[in-house]
């Protein structure tokens, strides 16, 4: 695990690890099939740098040997340390390429990072260089994959979609789409939110193109695919966590900014856990 940062880094090494993780992640698949291997996963971040070191002293100490670590995203915006939080988790990927997964959350694309806090942490900090430095960032951000299916379970940041029938159509997302917005599933994936007592999907307040969808949505897809469930971040929970759709879909979340307690979910083929930090 990297030692705790003492400052910024230089320009430097912040171009290398952007070209370093931007090279592994040109080779993985949109959804990274990893099989039954168990997972310690990750919710928003946000900036939240203090919540990310306790989940990394927790799965030092606890889950390394035999859990793989996976973020769903959302690792810039809102919080106070977005560059520092990025800077961590590209280093933990070229360190740990098999073991440590990045998602792309909604907040990991141009149209939303611009204006809710990554492109000014940027401006601030490296003022310089910053438009380089953001470009470069825009660029690798295009090259997450979307999902994760581990034991039994779709991992996604946001939501089921429209015309969403197996996981694998994931993989029809290209490579380097910087706004998903240009894409209708890439957009749902990273935007849509499950909600009880309706049917099927109806327009989401977030916005145009964007859907809630109701527990028959996620019962038929986890049935279509012989899944356990859905393992989902891109909302806070007043308890940290949120089991929806009769237990079939887990919200976590994993930034305090928003003043609830925070969760990550350890997955494996026995049981799923919710940890609260």
């Amino acid at each position: 695990m990297s030692e705790e940062l003492k400052g910024l880094p230089e320009v430097d090494e912040v171009k290398e690890l952007i070209r370093e993780v931007s090279e592994i992640l040109e080779k993985e698949p949109q959804l990274l099939e990893l099989e039954n291997l168990n997972a310690l996963v990750v919710g928003d971040l946000h900036g939240d740098y203090a919540s990310l070191k306790e989940v990394l002293n927790l799965w030092s100490k606890n889950y390394r040997e035999d859990h793989v670590l996976i973020f769903l995203g959302d690792y810039v915006d809102r919080g106070p340390n977005q560059i520092e939080v990025m800077v961590e988790v590209l280093r933990l990927k070229i360190e740990s390429p098999q073991k440590v997964f990045l998602l792309r959350g909604n907040h990991e694309t141009k149209s939303v990072s611009s204006t809710y806090g990554f492109r000014e942490e940027l401006s601030r900090k490296y003022p310089e260089v910053h438009e380089e430095l953001y470009v470069a960032f825009i660029d690798m951000f295009s090259k997450l994959p979307y999902g994760v299916c581990t034991c039994g379970y779709l991992l996604i940041h946001g939501g089921l979609a429209q015309g969403f029938e197996q996981p694998e159509q994931l993989n029809d997302i290209p490579k380097s789409l910087i706004d998903p917005e240009d894409h209708e599933l890439a957009l749902q994936i990273l935007w849509n939110d499950p909600v009880e007592y309706i049917e099927g999907f109806i327009p989401s307040p977030r916005g145009e193109g964007v859907y809630l969808y109701g527990p028959d949505v996620t019962k038929s897809f986890v049935e279509r695919n012989n899944l356990k469930g859905i393992i989902r971040s891109h909302e806070p929970c007043a308890e940290g966590y949120e089991f929806l759709h009769e237990g079939l879909t887990l919200t976590i979340f994993t930034c305090r900014e928003y003043s609830y307690p925070i969760s990550i979910a350890v997955v494996n083929n026995e049981e799923l856990k919710v940890v609260i930090l």
